[in-house]
Formats: C-alpha cells, structure tokens, sequence
C-alpha cells in the first residue's frame, strides 16, 4: 500500500474534527473524499501531509511512518497538495509560482524552471507563463494551484476542491487534467462537493461525517448507500397518519 491512515484522530480542545479514521490507499489509484461542510476532510489531508499534529493514530506512507514528521519533510518524501483557498503569489509570473514548488526537490535553477514548465504544460497553462498571478482568472488560478503543487514530484497528490466555482467546461477540463496526471503515475486523494465529478473520476470513496469515516466503497456503492444519502440530505419526518 502506498498510504495507510491508522485510526487517525485530531482534536481541537474537546472537539474529535478527525475521529478514529482508517483507510488504505493502493499506489495509482484515485480516491474520493467526500462529506457535508465540517465533516473535517481539509483537517484528514493536514494530518496526512503533516500541517497538524495528530491526536492520535499513525500515517504510514510508501512503507515509512510519517506520523510526526513536518510538512516540508512530508512534501520531500513524496505528498504534495493544494488549497481549497487559492492563495498565489500575486506578483509573481506563473511560472515563477511553480518553480516555488519545484525547488522542493532540487537547487538548481535551470532543472527547477524545467520541471515548472512540465507542470505548467500538464495542467494546460503553459501559455500564461510570464502572465503575473494576480491577473489570472480563478479557474487560471486553481490550474496554478495545482502546479505548484505537481511540480514537487509528488507520489502522493492531496487536492482540496480544485473543482469548485468553475464553469461546467472547466470542471471537464480539470477532470482531464486530473486524468493526465494519475496516467502519469500519480496516485491522487481529492476532496470534491461536485457529485457528477467526484463520482465520474473516483476509483474509491471514503464519506465522512462529523469527523467520523461512516462509508467506503465504489461510487456506484456509496451513491446508493442510505447512511451517506441520511448525511447529506438527513432523514425525512415519516407523515402522521389520520
């Protein structure tokens, strides 16, 4: 297995925002994440990638256990991700904004502009390069948030609702941007509230609610699945019967 999250728990004072979560993760695999608002799926991918400290439980990942470790070293080994909140740098170019995250693996100039340019190529924004980020359309900026992300070489891709707030044709675009990068080699996690997207790309999804892992399963599965249909819609009041 490429990950195992190990009854992974984060609390906040009483609060469990992650309670007692379990799952594996086989290496090329792409897996949904999904649950209401709260339900504390951004809180699993800061356990996983090290920006929080667990509670308790462990994460192992590509056979060492990363539980404990700073996200820098965690991003080293091989995770990387992205921000539900696009935060760019403003006035930074594109491609300046991918070599960011391509110096995680290397300190040379030339092979990191190389790698930002390939990242920037994959996710179709290579001819908005020397354009300055804060001049970018939001749907230019989540492709950007991605690179930043990809040019880190990532094992391990953690994206945090790259989906949200685009067009229907960016949705499919980003879809097959996703595509790419998982044909390439790169297993990916991604947190999604567009359902037709979530469950078209999915291989597995893994639901939470308050916390708490409450499904598993293929998307046709969980799609069918009353204990998700109850989370998200709650259970209707039976009539009162005359």
């Amino acid at each position: 297995m490429l990950l195992t999250v190990d009854n992974v728990t984060k609390k906040f004072g009483g609060l469990a925002a992650v309670d007692d979560v379990s799952f594996t993760l086989e290496e090329g695999k792409i897996l949904g994440l999904i649950g209401p608002n709260g339900a504390g799926k951004t809180t699993l991918f800061n356990c996983i990638n090290g920006t929080l400290p667990l509670t308790s439980g462990k994460v192992v990942f590509d056979g060492q256990d990363i539980t404990g470790k700073k996200s820098f070293m965690v991003a080293r080994m091989g995770i990387s991700r992205s921000y539900q909140i696009v935060q760019p740098f403003g006035n930074m170019t594109a491609l300046q904004n991918a070599m960011v995250g391509s110096f995680c693996k290397t300190n040379d100039y030339k092979e990191a502009r190389e790698i930002a340019s390939q990242a920037l190529e994959t996710v179709k924004l290579d001819h908005k390069k020397d354009i300055v980020a804060k001049y970018l359309n939001l749907g230019e900026r989540k492709k950007l948030e991605v690179a930043k992300a990809l040019s880190t070489r990532p094992k391990l891709l953690l994206l945090d609702e790259v989906m949200a707030g685009l067009t229907t044709t960016e949705v499919y675009e980003m879809l097959e941007i996703i595509r790419s990068m998982n044909a390439s080699g790169i297993t990916i996690i991604i947190i999604e509230h567009i359902m037709e997207a979530i469950m078209n790309i999915s291989d597995e999804i893994i639901v939470l609610s308050f916390g708490k892992k409450i499904a598993e399963g293929t998307p046709k599965a969980i799609s069918e699945d009353p204990h998700v249909i109850e989370a998200y819609f709650g259970v209707e009041e039976e009539e009162e019967h005359a």
